[in-house]
């Protein structure tokens, strides 16, 4: 079972990507092609987190106890 830290972290990673996306959207209905660039490298950066908090969660399920 993931920790309530662990928990936490992806709740967050989640609603940044969510955030991200959605500014990415916006982007690219804009049609500024610097704009799109720019809000497609976030919403990589904020997916390529969110990939390495899950594989911290599972590797590390319990980390709160040792905090």
């Amino acid at each position: 079972m993931i920790s309530k830290t662990y928990w936490t972290i992806l709740e967050h990673a989640n609603r940044e990507l969510a955030q991200r996306f959605e500014k990415a959207k916006k982007a690219r209905a804009s049609g500024d092609a610097r704009g799109i660039q720019q809000a497609e490298m976030d919403y990589f950066q904020a997916l390529q987190r969110l990939i390495d908090d899950v594989q911290n969660a599972v590797a590390d399920p319990n980390r709160e106890n040792r905090l």
